[in-house]
């Protein structure tokens, strides 16, 4: 399950702390502390947590942290803008994409409170924040969850995103195709024989992979997101190397 390439670009990584810091120095250069605009910069973040501007404020002053539902709703926020939270990150796959359901409004308290049979929602956060391991059973009905909201899911990030006015930092869908067609192109040669192929035709097919891989790398700019390159040795034989 890989669905990194519907995420924004990522434009920093650190803790939740170091994050949010991040983000509130960018408001701040946007709009400082006593400007007519610096409320109107807190908004998105407090409509998107469903709180008071003033709550959003102190967050972002180091007077306060989110905790619980708008600490997790918060997580998600910064992740549409680019940002990659190493606690949210490092989750199992299901746990994180469960997590988002409920971050993005997908589903409400009661209802994960409920799928997962748990009497209070701290039990949920501490699961979510990867302070508490969960049951086999609990993650079948996670990634069950996951699996028959992931559309809605999707809607509602892309909402978000046009809500926020941050299209800018949706994957380029171009290089993302390109990128799949070097991989699929890497994937073919895999299953011919260097017999198969002129020297002229190596030397092409080897060009034509190394400019579709820097198409999509500058489009998309993460690199590790690409196929390894070809490249042809003296003798005429395909070979592998990481990009």
């Amino acid at each position: 399950m890989n669905t990194n390439q519907e995420r924004t670009r990522e434009i920093f990584r650190g803790s939740f702390e170091e994050c949010l810091e991040h983000y509130s120095r960018g408001i701040e250069e946007e709009a400082p502390k006593f400007s007519n605009k610096a409320n109107d910069a807190r908004r998105p973040l407090a409509n998107f947590c469903s709180v008071e501007v003033s709550c959003v404020y102190n967050w972002l002053r180091g007077k306060t942290c989110p905790t619980g539902e708008p600490r997790l709703k918060t997580t998600c926020f910064l992740d549409l803008h680019g940002y990659r939270i190493v606690e949210f990150e490092n989750l199992e796959p299901t746990i994180r994409h469960f997590g988002e359901l409920w971050g993005y409004g997908v589903l409400d308290r009661a209802q994960v409170t409920r799928i997962l049979a748990y009497v209070m929602d701290h039990a949920v956060f501490r699961v979510i924040n990867g302070r508490e391991s969960v049951g086999q059973e609990r993650k079948e009905r996670m990634w069950k969850t996951w699996l028959e909201n992931k559309k809605a899911l999707k809607t509602k990030k892309e909402e978000w995103l046009v809500l926020l006015g941050l299209d800018a930092l949706k994957p380029n869908t171009v290089a993302i195709a390109t990128a799949k067609t070097a991989t699929a192109l890497t994937s073919l040669l895999e299953l011919c024989k260097p017999s198969d192929f002129s020297a002229e035709d190596r030397v092409l097919l080897s060009s034509l992979h190394d400019q579709l891989n820097r198409f999509s790398s500058e489009s998309l700019g993460v690199e590790k997101f690409y196929p390894p390159k070809l490249i042809t040795s003296d003798e005429g034989v395909v070979h592998e190397t990481a990009v």
